[in-house]
């Protein structure tokens, strides 16, 4: 199914995994996310000795920076990356901080845009994944997708969208049998809105069922490949 890019975050796990993966001949890229708890710096150098094909700042933290009126450490971070010959960006799940970049022209490689905006729509509250305030479910208002992908439209950059499938959380009130056409419905909507170039990522559950063959189907059905 051509897959060729993994997307992991950059904890001592997936580096050991991905040394074990390449010492055994694997060649697929990576992107990676960095990591949080550690520090920052070491982090980045740690995935820059891995010759990744891109990093991005971890999406949670990074809106924590907007919100806190702090967002030209989030802007320093990215210029450190880049300073390592890393292409960078950061993820963010308020399209307003990913406007906010462009039009200060941070100079980002590229942006991982979230569809789903965990603020309650229209009222500007802080998210729950800023404010770190736990809660047992986490709801996405659906219509925060049209939001961010006429961001995704309107950047200069390339965007890579995730939570696609908002969590799940659109199959929720769905019949078993609805569930392939709910989520091939979402992805052709992504790909309908977003720029040539741009890519969509989605998190995978390998338990129960191959995932990634059905969403390779789904894609391919999608794109009409």
């Amino acid at each position: 199914y051509g897959y060729t890019v993994w997307q992991p975050l950059a904890t001592e796990f997936s580096i050991r995994a991905l040394l074990h993966y390449r010492e055994r001949g694997g060649k697929m890229d990576v992107i990676f996310q960095t990591h949080v708890p550690m520090d920052f710096e070491v982090n980045i150098r740690e995935i820059a000795a891995l010759n990744p094909l891109a990093v991005y700042h971890q999406g949670t933290q990074g809106d924590g920076f907007f919100e806190a009126g702090q967002s030209h450490i989030l802007r320093d971070r990215i210029k450190y990356m880049q300073s390592l010959g890393l292409k960078a960006g950061f993820a963010t799940h308020v399209p307003e901080f990913l406007q906010q970049a462009e039009e200060e022209d941070w100079g980002c490689d590229f942006y991982m845009a979230c569809l789903q905006n965990t603020r309650k729509n229209g009222k500007g509250e802080k998210s729950t994944s800023v404010t770190g305030k736990a809660r047992k479910t986490v709801e996405f208002d659906l219509s925060d997708r049209a939001l961010m992908l006429d961001t995704i439209k309107k950047a200069s950059k390339p965007c890579i969208a995730y939570k696609i499938l908002a969590g799940g959380q659109i199959f929720l009130g769905k019949k078993p049998e609805q569930y392939r056409e709910t989520a091939a419905k979402a992805i052709r909507e992504v790909y309908e809105n977003i720029k040539p170039g741009d890519i969509a990522t989605v998190g995978i559950f390998q338990r129960d069922k191959d995932q990634l063959r059905e969403d390779a189907d789904l894609v391919c059905e999608a794109l009409g490949v």
